[in-house]
Protein backbone atom coordinates (compact mmCIF):
# COMPACT_ATOMS: atom_id res chain seq x y z
CA UNK A 1 0.00 0.00 0.00
CA UNK A 2 2.80 2.42 0.83
CA UNK A 3 4.57 1.77 -2.46
CA UNK A 4 1.50 2.89 -4.39
CA UNK A 5 1.43 6.17 -2.47
CA UNK A 6 5.10 6.81 -3.16
CA UNK A 7 4.63 5.95 -6.84
CA UNK A 8 1.77 8.44 -7.02
CA UNK A 9 4.01 11.08 -5.45
CA UNK A 10 6.68 10.35 -8.05
CA UNK A 11 4.13 10.57 -10.87
CA UNK A 12 2.96 13.91 -9.47
CA UNK A 13 6.56 15.17 -9.36
CA UNK A 14 7.17 14.06 -12.94
CA UNK A 15 3.87 15.57 -14.09
CA UNK A 16 4.76 18.86 -12.44
CA UNK A 17 8.27 18.94 -13.88
CA UNK A 18 7.17 18.13 -17.42
CA UNK A 19 3.77 19.79 -17.81
CA UNK A 20 2.81 22.09 -14.94
CA UNK A 21 6.06 23.94 -14.19
CA UNK A 22 5.55 26.44 -16.98
CA UNK A 23 1.87 26.90 -16.19
CA UNK A 24 2.45 27.55 -12.51
CA UNK A 25 5.43 29.87 -12.84
CA UNK A 26 5.04 33.60 -12.35
CA UNK A 27 7.68 35.77 -14.05
CA UNK A 28 10.08 32.83 -14.19
CA UNK A 29 9.63 31.91 -10.52
CA UNK A 30 8.11 28.47 -10.06
CA UNK A 31 6.87 26.28 -7.25
CA UNK A 32 9.27 23.72 -5.84
CA UNK A 33 6.60 21.03 -5.56
CA UNK A 34 9.11 18.16 -5.27
CA UNK A 35 10.56 19.83 -2.19
CA UNK A 36 7.10 20.17 -0.63
CA UNK A 37 6.42 16.48 -1.21
CA UNK A 38 9.85 15.20 -0.16
CA UNK A 39 10.08 17.36 2.95
CA UNK A 40 6.52 16.41 3.94
CA UNK A 41 7.54 12.75 3.70
CA UNK A 42 10.53 13.58 5.91
CA UNK A 43 8.16 15.07 8.48
CA UNK A 44 5.95 11.98 8.70
CA UNK A 45 7.85 8.82 7.72
CA UNK A 46 10.85 6.80 8.88
CA UNK A 47 14.47 7.65 8.18
CA UNK A 48 14.98 4.91 5.58
CA UNK A 49 11.82 5.89 3.70
CA UNK A 50 12.89 9.52 3.81
CA UNK A 51 16.33 8.84 2.35
CA UNK A 52 15.18 6.55 -0.43
CA UNK A 53 12.22 8.66 -1.41
CA UNK A 54 14.32 11.84 -1.46
CA UNK A 55 16.92 10.15 -3.64
CA UNK A 56 14.42 8.73 -6.14
CA UNK A 57 12.40 11.96 -6.20
CA UNK A 58 15.58 13.91 -6.97
CA UNK A 59 16.29 11.54 -9.84
CA UNK A 60 12.79 12.02 -11.23
CA UNK A 61 12.99 15.78 -10.68
CA UNK A 62 16.25 16.17 -12.55
CA UNK A 63 15.59 13.70 -15.36
CA UNK A 64 15.36 16.61 -17.79
CA UNK A 65 18.75 17.95 -16.68
CA UNK A 66 21.02 14.95 -16.09
CA UNK A 67 24.10 17.12 -15.42
CA UNK A 68 22.54 18.40 -12.20
CA UNK A 69 21.23 15.02 -11.04
CA UNK A 70 23.98 14.49 -8.47
CA UNK A 71 23.52 17.94 -6.97
CA UNK A 72 19.76 17.41 -6.77
CA UNK A 73 20.15 14.04 -5.09
CA UNK A 74 22.74 15.30 -2.62
CA UNK A 75 20.78 18.37 -1.56
CA UNK A 76 17.42 16.59 -1.34
CA UNK A 77 18.77 13.70 0.73
CA UNK A 78 20.79 15.88 3.11
CA UNK A 79 18.01 18.40 3.71
CA UNK A 80 15.45 15.61 4.14
CA UNK A 81 17.67 13.95 6.72
CA UNK A 82 18.11 17.26 8.54
CA UNK A 83 14.34 17.78 8.61
CA UNK A 84 13.79 14.20 9.76
CA UNK A 85 16.21 14.58 12.68
CA UNK A 86 14.95 18.07 13.56
CA UNK A 87 11.38 16.82 13.77
CA UNK A 88 12.34 14.61 16.68
CA UNK A 89 13.42 17.68 18.65
CA UNK A 90 10.49 19.93 17.71
CA UNK A 91 6.72 19.80 17.98
CA UNK A 92 5.69 18.84 14.44
CA UNK A 93 2.02 18.82 15.36
CA UNK A 94 2.09 22.58 14.95
CA UNK A 95 1.46 23.71 11.40
CA UNK A 96 3.69 26.72 11.95
CA UNK A 97 6.63 24.44 12.78
CA UNK A 98 5.99 22.29 9.73
CA UNK A 99 5.81 25.31 7.46
CA UNK A 100 8.92 26.86 8.99
CA UNK A 101 10.90 23.65 8.50
CA UNK A 102 9.64 23.32 4.95
CA UNK A 103 10.39 26.96 4.05
CA UNK A 104 13.90 26.80 5.50
CA UNK A 105 14.48 23.52 3.67
CA UNK A 106 13.30 25.00 0.36
CA UNK A 107 15.48 28.08 0.85
CA UNK A 108 18.55 25.95 1.57
CA UNK A 109 17.73 23.66 -1.37
CA UNK A 110 17.31 26.56 -3.79
CA UNK A 111 20.45 28.29 -2.51
CA UNK A 112 22.63 25.20 -2.73
CA UNK A 113 21.44 24.41 -6.25
CA UNK A 114 22.24 27.97 -7.31
CA UNK A 115 25.67 27.73 -5.73
CA UNK A 116 26.36 24.47 -7.59
CA UNK A 117 24.92 25.43 -10.96
CA UNK A 118 25.36 29.21 -11.30
CA UNK A 119 28.18 30.39 -9.04
CA UNK A 120 29.12 33.39 -11.21
CA UNK A 121 25.97 35.46 -10.62
CA UNK A 122 24.92 33.83 -7.37
CA UNK A 123 23.63 36.89 -5.50
CA UNK A 124 21.49 38.12 -8.36
CA UNK A 125 20.01 34.65 -8.88
CA UNK A 126 19.53 34.32 -5.13
CA UNK A 127 17.42 37.46 -5.06
CA UNK A 128 15.65 36.78 -8.36
CA UNK A 129 14.79 33.09 -8.07
CA UNK A 130 15.71 31.55 -4.72
CA UNK A 131 14.04 33.97 -2.30
CA UNK A 132 10.97 34.60 -4.45
CA UNK A 133 10.63 30.89 -5.23
CA UNK A 134 10.81 30.11 -1.52
CA UNK A 135 8.04 32.60 -0.75
CA UNK A 136 5.90 31.22 -3.58
CA UNK A 137 6.51 27.63 -2.49
CA UNK A 138 5.74 28.54 1.13
CA UNK A 139 2.41 30.08 0.13
CA UNK A 140 1.46 26.98 -1.86
CA UNK A 141 2.60 24.71 0.99
CA UNK A 142 0.42 26.71 3.39
CA UNK A 143 -2.59 26.15 1.14
CA UNK A 144 -1.82 22.45 0.79
CA UNK A 145 -1.36 21.95 4.53
CA UNK A 146 -4.48 23.95 5.31
CA UNK A 147 -6.57 21.88 2.91
CA UNK A 148 -5.15 18.53 4.01
CA UNK A 149 -5.51 19.26 7.71
CA UNK A 150 -9.14 20.25 7.23
CA UNK A 151 -8.67 23.72 8.64
CA UNK A 152 -10.06 25.31 5.53
CA UNK A 153 -13.84 25.20 5.85
CA UNK A 154 -16.66 26.53 3.71
CA UNK A 155 -17.08 29.43 6.11
CA UNK A 156 -13.42 30.47 5.77
CA UNK A 157 -13.56 30.23 1.99
CA UNK A 158 -16.63 32.47 2.00
CA UNK A 159 -14.82 35.00 4.17
CA UNK A 160 -12.06 35.29 1.57
CA UNK A 161 -14.40 36.47 -1.16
Amino acid sequence: MRAIGYLLYLVLIAFHEVILRGATSIAGVSINLPAIIVFSVALHRSEAETVWFAFIAAMVMSAGNPLGMGYQALTMVLISLAIYHAREQLNVESMVTRLAMLIVGVLIHNSLLLAFTRPSDFWYQMWRFSLTGTIYTGAVAYLIYTLTLGRFSRRRSGALF
